[in-house]
């Protein structure tokens, strides 16, 4: 699955930025520098830095077992308070969104207040 659609791309392409679609098989670099990034198919382009995309993949069986409403992307559709589309049933962290420690933290803290205020 492309992260651009057609016209994105036309634009990218208008402009003279070149997109890569391939997946990424290793990032080498020294003393936390990228230096190149080695694409599956044996490109490798020397760079100092970049953007990229994750594909994000969830194996937490009980998301489906519980037939829990999930968005597009695959995460688990919760309100602020962390409750799910199941009453009862409440969701924080990386499975209700892209997340970092800091955001899953204060999410389960929301969980915590939804649960004690119902």
């Amino acid at each position: 699955m492309g992260v651009f659609d057609a016209e994105q791309k036309a634009l990218l392409e208008l402009n003279n930025i070149r997109l890569i679609e391939a997946t990424i098989r290793e990032l080498k670099g020294s003393d936390g520098q990228l230096e190149s990034v080695h694409f599956e198919g044996c490109e490798i382009l020397e760079r100092t830095g970049g953007f990229i995309t994750t594909e994000l993949k969830h194996s937490i069986p009980f998301i489906k077992q519980l037939d829990l409403e999930v968005s597009e992307a695959g995460f688990v559709v919760t309100n602020m308070m962390g409750q799910t589309d199941i009453p009862g049933i409440y969701a924080a962290g990386e499975i209700s969104g892209p997340s970092q420690l800091i955001i899953s933290a204060s999410q389960g803290h929301m969980v915590g207040i939804g649960i004690i205020a119902k």
